[in-house]
């Protein structure tokens, strides 16, 4: 899954996962994204005489390469998701 250029992916969650994005180099430093809507490209309807309250936060991500650029995808998501939950719970 390594990419010489930018694109985009878009990947169905599971209802109980947290929806994240980030792009580490290879030092494993880079940025983490938690938002509302699965991507950027969509939006969601809000109904009338709703309202909605939530938190989107963009943030500085350093992790151990080794943990977030392995071989294997999964276990590099799982890396990356780790590290990334820790940082969501401390601004919770």
């Amino acid at each position: 899954m390594r990419h010489r250029r930018a694109v985009d992916f878009f990947f169905e969650l599971a209802p109980e996962q947290r929806p994240w994005i980030a792009a580490l180099d290879a030092d494993g430093n880079g940025l983490v994204q938690v938002g509302l809507a699965r991507t950027q490209m969509e939006h969601l309807r809000l109904p009338a005489a709703t309202s909605w309250h939530w938190l989107e936060a963009y943030g500085r991500l350093d992790a151990d390469p080794q943990v977030v650029h392995p071989e294997d995808w999964n276990a590099a998501r799982a890396g990356v998701g780790a590290v990334s939950d820790r940082c969501y719970q401390q601004l919770n």
